[in-house]
């Protein structure tokens, strides 16, 4: 008899679990949903939350004309409150499954910070985790995902795009998504760092274009970084992939050699002695010399020497620069120092802690970078 209850109940609960395997249980077509790329996160003067949204224009959306995307825009007293308000345009709710970018006004950014604004996005269970966060430098956010776009037809995927190959190509920004941002605003020792867009000219058409680094103390913005002073943040950060540096062959007024960053590596550690702490780090850089003014080939060891040594002296000067300027004018740790001295001495960080922002001014920083130059490019005859 128990036999039979057993196996009675083996059927029953199999039976059960074939009816949730038999499909997505949760499942919508595309055409119940408006699949949003990116939001832009503003607000109006009246203090509401005014956000933009990049949509897909399923009306104009062909094999013939390609994918289509239009903007719609809603309001609300809190994030949620305005994304539900745009349902009263739409006849499908937003879907954020597919959202690239999230794109924060500056002076949104600065005034009431960005933890709010993230944590409608985070608690979306659609949202991806790895959708890109920027901050908007010019007037609006909502005017960087209207811009049109130079290489996609949807922008967000354009921003997505230039942020995610930037640290390879230009060294301009440091790429951030949503699961890193919030690492780093719930981390210890280290402040955030997001990409910077503003709106330039492209055949007389406004396009979007990264404008460097936000620098961020907490989660309320401080400044900004220019695209020069960004690459060098990217190399104390052991985040630069490659790009450009320009050099003076001869110590002349001005550069006249182009070096393509090929590789890099950077390792920063720190020594204590009876309570002084004293930073390090060390570069390592591999470049192609891309371009050069002089009319002689390069073909001598020390014409390359002397190239090695330039670059090395402008890296290890701007990495002191935009160190100790970042430090001084933001009073924040947007290079994880602090991260260093706590992943490596939990004990050390909880003495630090609550005085780092004044000790990491001043603290003694020692920087020595290796230039090898493994290619130079050479024309032939």
């Amino acid at each position: 008899m128990n036999k039979r209850i057993r196996k009675a109940s083996c059927i029953l609960v199999s039976a059960a679990l074939c009816a949730f395997l038999c499909g997505c249980w949760d499942y919508r077509g595309v055409n119940e949903d408006t699949v949003v790329f990116g939001v832009a996160v503003d607000k109006t003067k009246k203090g509401d939350y005014h956000l933009s949204y990049e949509i897909l224009d399923l009306i104009n959306t062909s094999k013939e004309k390609g994918v289509k995307t239009k903007m719609i825009e809603s309001e609300g007293d809190t994030i949620f409150e305005a994304v539900r308000s745009a349902k009263k345009k739409l006849a499908n709710r937003l879907y954020f499954g597919n959202t690239l970018a999230i794109v924060i006004n500056k002076e949104l950014a600065k005034g009431e910070g960005i933890s709010d604004i993230l944590d409608c996005f985070l608690r979306n269970s659609e949202c991806r985790e790895t959708t890109e966060v920027v901050i908007s430098e010019g007037d609006t956010a909502g005017e960087i995902l209207s811009a049109d776009g130079c290489d996609s037809a949807i922008i967000s995927s354009e921003v997505d795009k230039i942020v995610e190959n930037d640290q390879k190509e230009t060294g301009s920004a440091r790429r951030q998504q949503l699961y890193q941002v919030y690492n780093t605003l719930t981390g210890e020792g280290t402040s955030l760092g997001l990409p910077a867009f503003s709106i330039t000219l492209n055949e007389g058409k406004p396009a979007a274009e990264v404008a460097g680094t936000a620098v961020f103390k907490g989660d309320k913005l401080q400044g900004f970084l220019t695209p020069e002073d960004s690459r060098y943040y990217l190399f104390v950060t052991n985040t630069l992939k490659g790009g450009v540096i320009s050099v003076s062959s001869q110590e002349s007024l001005f550069d006249d050699m182009s070096l393509e960053i090929t590789e890099n590596s950077t390792d920063t550690s720190f020594e204590n002695k009876n309570g002084v702490i004293k930073l390090k780090i060390k570069t390592n850089t591999t470049v192609e010399l891309s371009e050069t003014k002089k009319e002689t080939e390069l073909t001598t060891g020390q014409e390359i020497k002397n190239i090695q040594n330039a670059a090395e002296k402008k890296i290890k000067e701007n990495m002191i620069r935009v160190i100790r300027q970042t430090q001084k004018k933001y009073n924040g740790d947007i290079f994880g120092f602090g991260q260093i001295i706590y992943k490596k001495d939990p004990k050390l960080w909880n003495k630090l802690r609550s005085d780092w922002d004044r000790m990491v001014k001043d603290m003694d920083i020692e920087v020595s970078c290796k230039v090898t130059v493994s290619a130079t490019e050479m024309m032939m005859s």
